[in-house]
């Protein structure tokens, strides 16, 4: 996972969700970069995020279980982009008068491998392991590693 991003609004304050891209390791292991190929949301303070040792992983080390033992585990969401399609430049939208923290959306750069096309997604955050809401067809290729970011208004200065 990288390029960890949340809902703008709570910079600075306690968070109970982030996003980040999720390195696909079966095809970044053919170049000499990373490729994402989904998005995960995580659910920070989610209540089920705390289970007993003893079920965190079954090929743990059998012989270090602790009865009664917890320990805290995030719970994760996973957005899949689709085969032999990466993402790039995700970024959080808040959508405009929304009161939740995890109201909005994930929009990124999406290039398929095999058409050599590539779109934006629009994921809502509330469906996150759904179909992307939105899929918009660009002219031409994104390349992977171009960064994006959402500005609501435009600056009277310009």
């Amino acid at each position: 996972m990288e390029f960890p991003m949340i809902h703008e609004n709570y910079i600075g304050l306690r968070n109970d969700y982030g996003y980040t891209q999720v390195v696909d390791l079966n095809a970044s292991s053919s170049c000499a970069l990373p490729k994402y190929g989904g998005l995960a949301k995580l659910c920070l303070e989610d209540q089920n995020n705390r289970i007993s040792k003893t079920l965190k992983r079954f090929d743990e080390n059998l012989n270090d279980k602790q009865n009664g033992s917890e320990e805290e585990m995030i719970n994760v969401k996973y957005h899949k982009i689709g085969e032999k399609q990466f993402c790039t430049g995700a970024t959080f939208v808040a959508r405009n008068g929304g009161l939740e923290e995890d109201d909005g959306w994930l929009v990124t750069f999406v290039h398929n491998e095999e058409t050599n096309v590539s779109q934006v997604h629009i994921i809502d955050t509330k469906k996150f392991d759904g179909e992307a809401i939105v899929k918009i067809t660009l002219p031409q290729r994104v390349p992977y590693g171009f960064h994006g970011t959402f500005i609501s208004t435009i600056p009277r200065n310009v």
